[in-house]
């Protein structure tokens, strides 16, 4: 991904629209793996609660079956938590937009640029296409990918997290952005996620980014762009925790 701080297109023009294919694709996608959790969890319970009555067994099939019901529920909960993400951008009319106020999600409402305390973006590509190598996990990451996994997370940071949420036209949606602890101006910092390559083709994806980075540099909104998690992580502290913030070295 190019550097898109330098040149943000000229507002309040901006709107950019889901990608239904894509939409439609996620849904089906994410309802398959639903659909094979709760069989395949059906048949571990099952299986469980026979070997339990009839003694047949060993400590080892029971641990087995044990785990094969932690991973189903994994798989269950994740999907819930996806649709729930995908919901910040294509709730409403499933356009985001963006002007001179703020940027307006379809799920979720306006954010005033204000309110911003940053933008990141961590674009998992690479990484994702090493680990789609990999037997069984590979796969299982191409069909999360496809049910709406994206592997490029847009997380905007804003200052009162409690209040968006609050305001928020969408309560499933408001229910993935994130509250921190709170900071001694007694707000709760939240971060929105946003899976642009699980909505937005490749063109829009880049211009949404083009456009958030683009404001931010024009008015000191704090913006960084990683390829690895770690890194990602340690920038986001200080601003998300005032006891990272306090600890940070002046």
């Amino acid at each position: 991904m190019s550097d898109p701080a330098a040149a943000a297109p000229r507002l309040p023009d901006f709107a950019v629209r889901a990608d239904e294919g894509l939409v439609s694709r996620a849904r089906r996608w994410n309802a398959g793996l639903v659909t094979g959790a709760v069989i395949l969890l059906a048949g571990a319970v099952a299986g469980l609660v026979v070997m339990i009555a009839t003694g047949f067994g060993s400590g080892f099939t029971y641990a087995l079956a044990g785990l094969f019901v932690v991973l189903c529920l994994a798989v269950l909960w994740t999907s819930r938590s996806r649709v729930r993400m995908l919901r910040l951008m294509t709730g409403g009319d499933g356009v985001l937009r963006a002007d001179e106020r703020g940027v307006r999600l379809p799920g979720l409402g306006e954010i005033e640029w204000d309110e911003l305390v940053f933008v990141c973006v961590t674009d998992h590509r690479e990484r994702v296409r090493r680990q789609s190598r990999i037997p069984v996990f590979g796969w299982v990451g191409r069909a999360a990918v496809k049910a709406g996994n994206g592997t490029i997370l847009c997380e905007l940071a804003v200052r009162d997290g409690e209040s968006l949420r609050s305001r928020a036209q969408d309560a499933t949606a408001a229910s993935r952005v994130t509250l921190y602890p709170r900071w001694p101006d007694g707000h709760r910092r939240g971060v929105v996620p946003l899976l642009l390559d699980a909505v937005y083709d490749a063109h829009d994806v880049q211009a949404v980014v083009t456009v958030l980075f683009g404001v931010a540099k024009q008015r000191g909104i704090a913006h960084s762009l990683f390829e690895q998690l770690p890194p990602a992580l340690r920038w986001k502290g200080p601003y998300l925790d005032d006891v990272i913030a306090g600890a940070m070295p002046r």
